[in-house]
C-alpha cells in the first residue's frame, strides 16, 4: 500500500483515482435518473420504456465524461402537442422522442450538466486523495489515509445523488438516505479512528469535567441512578442509548400522518396503522431496523474496552480521574458518536420545521432535509452536522439570488446547500475542529444557544409573517 502511493508517480495516481471518479458520477447519474420523481432517462445507462420512441445509444455514449459529447447528437425534436405539455411522445404519437424530456434551454443542453457533475466530481476526488496521502510514512499511515479518503468518498457521492435529485424534484430520496445512515454507523463501528472529533461526554451536570469514553460516561451514568456500574449494566446502558437513537431514526422515516385533532384518537390510529401496513417503505425499515439492533448488540458486547469497569465500584467522583486519552477510541464510542450525530443531524431541521410551521403557518424545511443532515452526522459527529447547518444558509444566498434572475420558482431546495456545508467541512475539517472545540466542549454552552437561538429564529419568522400580512392589507 506504501509502495503504490510513494512508489508510484503523483500524475500516475493522479489519472488512477480521476478515472475511478469518472465511473463513481457517472453511477450518481444513473442514481439521480433512476429515483428522481420524474423519469427523465437522462442516463445513458437508463433504457427507455417499451411504449418509448428513443434515439439508438452507442457504446461510446456509455463512456464517462467524453462519452456526453456523443449523447449530445442523439437529442430528436418532439411534436408541437408535447412540448407545449412537457410530455414524453409515444409511439401513437408518430414523432421522435427528446433524450431528456425537459422544457427550455435544459432540453438542449441536456448533457451539459451530467459532463460537468462527472468531471468535477472527479477532480474533487483527486484533490482530496493528494492532500490526505500528501507526507504518508509508513504502512499505517499509508492504510488510515486511504479509510479516510473513502469514507470521505462515499459521503461525497451520496451527497452529490441527494443534491441532483434535490434540484430536479425537490425531494431526497429514501434510496439515498436509508443505505446512507447504515454506511455511516458501519463504517464508524470498523474504523473508529475516523471518528477526528469525538464526544465529549459531561460526567457532571456543570460540564466541568468530561471524557470521550462513551463506557465511562455510562458507568458514572448507572452509578448516579443507583444501578450500580458492572459490566452488564454499562454495556446495556451503552447499548440501550445507541438502539434508542436508532429506533427513533426509522420510526422517523416512516409514514407517521396523525390527524387526531380533525379525525380523533381512535380513527386517526386505525389509519396510522392502516398506512403502514400498506407501505412499501415499512417492511424495508423493520428489516433494517432489526439487523441495526443485532448489529449495535455485537459491537457494544463484543467491545473488549467495556471489560475495564467490571472490578470498579466508584463512590462519588472516583471516575473523574480517567480519561478518554488513556486509552484509544472503541468501537462503541465512536458508534455512539456516529449515532449522536445521526440524532443532532435529524433533530437540528426538524426543530426548525416544528419552529416554522409554528411561526409562518407552512412547512418551512422538508423531512428530505431532515433525512439529509442525519445522514451528514451518521459520518461526520453531530459537531460536522453543527457546522453544515451553519454553513448552509451561505449558499442558500448565493443560489437564491443567482436564482432571481433565471426564474421565479415560489420553492428552493435546501438539502443541496447542507451538502455544500459538509464539502466544506471536510475540506477544512481541521480549521473547523479546533477553532470551536472550546465551543463544543461546553454541554451548558450549547444548549443554551441552542435555546436561544431557535428563540430567535421564531421571532424573526413571526415578524417576517406579520410583515408580509400587513403588506397585503396595504
Amino acid at each position: 500500500m506504501l509502495n503504490w502511493i510513494s512508489g508510484t508517480p503523483g500524475a500516475a495516481q493522479a489519472v488512477v483515482v480521476f478515472l475511478f471518479g469518472t465511473v463513481l458520477a457517472a453511477a450518481a447519474n444513473y442514481f439521480v435518473d433512476r429515483f428522481g420523481w420524474t423519469p427523465r432517462c437522462r442516463s445513458p445507462w437508463r433504457r427507455f420504456p417499451a411504449d418509448v420512441v428513443g434515439p439508438a445509444r452507442s457504446w461510446a455514449a456509455r463512456i464517462p465524461v467524453v462519452g456526453w459529447f456523443e449523447t449530445a447528437r442523439l437529442r430528436c425534436g418532439k411534436s408541437e402537442n408535447d412540448a407545449k405539455t412537457k410530455k414524453t411522445p409515444r409511439k401513437n404519437d408518430g414523432a421522435a422522442v427528446d433524450f431528456a424530456a425537459l422544457p427550455g434551454w435544459e432540453n438542449r443542453l441536456f448533457w451539459l450538466r451530467p459532463l460537468i457533475v462527472e468531471a468535477f466530481f472527479a477532480a474533487l476526488l483527486t484533490w482530496r486523495f493528494g492532500v490526505l496521502t500528501d507526507g504518508v510514512a509508513s504502512d499505517a499511515e499509508a492504510g488510515r489515509a486511504l479509510a479516510f479518503w473513502g469514507a470521505e468518498t462515499i459521503l461525497y457521492w451520496l451527497a452529490l445523488c441527494m443534491t441532483l435529485v434535490d434540484f430536479d424534484d425537490y425531494i431526497i430520496p429514501d434510496a439515498a438516505v436509508i443505505p446512507g445512515a447504515v454506511v455511516g454507523l458501519t463504517l464508524a463501528a470498523v474504523f473508529p479512528f475516523l471518528t477526528v472529533a469525538p464526544i465529549s461526554w459531561p460526567l457532571d451536570l456543570s460540564g466541568a469535567a468530561s471524557t470521550n469514553d462513551v463506557f465511562l460516561f455510562a458507568a458514572v451514568c448507572g452509578e448516579s441512578c443507583g444501578l450500580g456500574s458492572s459490566l452488564g449494566v454499562v454495556r446495556g446502558l451503552v447499548f440501550a442509548g445507541i438502539a434508542a437513537i436508532w429506533t427513533f431514526w426509522n420510526f422517523a422515516l416512516l409514514e407517521r400522518r396523525f390527524p387526531a385533532r380533525r379525525l380523533g384518537v381512535r380513527k386517526a390510529a386505525a389509519i396510522f396503522c392502516r398506512r403502514l401496513r400498506r407501505s412499501t417503505l415499512t417492511p424495508v425499515l423493520a428489516a433494517f431496523w432489526a439487523l441495526g439492533l443485532v448489529g449495535i448488540a455485537v459491537v457494544v458486547w463484543g467491545d473488549a474496552s467495556a471489560a475495564t469497569f467490571a472490578e470498579i465500584e466508584p463512590t462519588g467522583n472516583a471516575f473523574l480521574g480517567r480519561t478518554a486519552f488513556d486509552r484509544a477510541l472503541s468501537a462503541s464510542g465512536a458508534l455512539a458518536n456516529a449515532a449522536v450525530g445521526l440524532l443532532v443531524g435529524a433533530t437540528i431541521i426538524w426543530a426548525v420545521r416544528i419552529i416554522g410551521r409554528s411561526a409562518l403557518g407552512v412547512e418551512a424545511m422538508g423531512f428530505g432535509d431532515v433525512a439529509a443532515l442525519g445522514v451528514i452526522g451518521a459520518f461526520v459527529g453531530w459537531q460536522g452536522a453543527v457546522v453544515a447547518f451553519f454553513v448552509a444558509p451561505f449558499f442558500g444566498l448565493v443560489f437564491g439570488f443567482l436564482r432571481r434572475f433565471s426564474d421565479d420558482a415560489p420553492e428552493i431546495p435546501y438539502g443541496p446547500f447542507l451538502c455544500g456545508g459538509v464539502a466544506l467541512y471536510l475540506a477544512r475539517r481541521e480549521w473547523f475542529d479546533d477553532y470551536l472545540a472550546p465551543f463544543f466542549g461546553d454541554p451548558l454552552f450549547l444548549a443554551g444557544l441552542a435555546v436561544v437561538g431557535f428563540a430567535l429564529l421564531w421571532g424573526l419568522l413571526a415578524a417576517l409573517r406579520v410583515a408580509k400580512s400587513w403588506a397585503r392589507r396595504a
